[in-house]
Formats: structure tokens, C-alpha cells, sequence
């Protein structure tokens, strides 16, 4: 695993790594990089810089995505809520998904 940002190893180290690893093992001739961003910009070029030789498109707009993301602020919500009403922690900010 390697982060395009500002975590380590970023992705050419974590690419490299991965090359030295299938070498020793006389695995995988291939790296291929998946990218989990959601849009083209500087981090996905930094992933096509990376030595990879694949690396994916970001996953874009997808119905599906939005539909996901949705319902994870749905699902951290409904989860404050009980906290608060168990527990009596902080009051949540309600979210009209």
C-alpha cells in the first residue's frame, strides 16, 4: 500500500517494494496500482508516475459511489443518535440525505 499524499510509503516506494518482493520471490512480473480517488488531479498523476505498470482511472461518478457515500453519513448519524440517546453524548447534527 502506498499513499499519493502525504502518508508513507508513498505509491513509487510502495511500487518498488512490491517489484523487490515478486524479484525475491520470483513471483508477479506486474504492478498494477489501483486508484481510489474519485477524480483526475495531481494525485492521480502522481500514481501514474509511480513505476506502476498499470494503474486505473479514478473511480469518478458512479451512481453506485454517490449512493454508498450516502449511506455511510446515513449509517454515522443513526449511530451518534443512539450514542446520545444511550449514553448522553454531544447532540449529532442531523443530515437530510
Amino acid at each position: 500500500m502506498g499513499f499519493a499524499g502525504t502518508g508513507g510509503p508513498d505509491v513509487r516506494t510502495a511500487v518498488q517494494r512490491a517489484r523487490d518482493r515478486a524479484e525475491a520471490n520470483r513471483g508477479a512480473r506486474r504492478v498494477v496500482v489501483a486508484s481510489f480517488l474519485l477524480a483526475e488531479g495531481l494525485f492521480q498523476e502522481r500514481l501514474r508516475a509511480s513505476g506502476a505498470d498499470v494503474v486505473t482511472r479514478p473511480l469518478g461518478t458512479h451512481p453506485g459511489l454517490a449512493q454508498l457515500v450516502a449511506n455511510r453519513f446515513r449509517s454515522a448519524v443513526a449511530r451518534q443518535q443512539r450514542l446520545h440517546r444511550w449514553h448522553g453524548t454531544p447532540t449529532p447534527v442531523t443530515l437530510d440525505l
